[in-house]
């Protein structure tokens, strides 16, 4: 293991990421559906294609604007994507 990776994640961390990875898999699926790759949904919201991946496999937690800004760009209200609905009444 390297510094860089740090420590193994504790058990609330693990929890506190299942959100992240829920919501990621719901964001892969929309887009998949929508027929975008990852590069042409990144460019459409203003993120790099690195970025979004790591939203989608859940090694990054979204920005309710990045969700806002993927649900308008797929056609879907940001609640789908969310899997803390309710920190998007947008």
């Amino acid at each position: 293991m390297s510094e860089r990776d740090g420590p193994p994640a504790s058990e609330p961390a693990r929890a506190a990421a299942e959100p992240s990875r829920a919501g990621g898999a719901a964001l892969r699926t929309a887009r998949q559906q929508a027929g975008f790759t990852l590069a042409d949904l990144a460019e459409m919201v203003g993120v790099s294609a690195a970025t979004l991946s790591r939203v989608e496999t859940g090694r990054g937690r979204p920005s309710a604007e990045l969700l806002v800004r993927c649900a308008a760009a797929l056609g879907l209200d940001a609640t789908a994507l969310d899997a803390d609905a309710e920190v998007l009444d947008a």
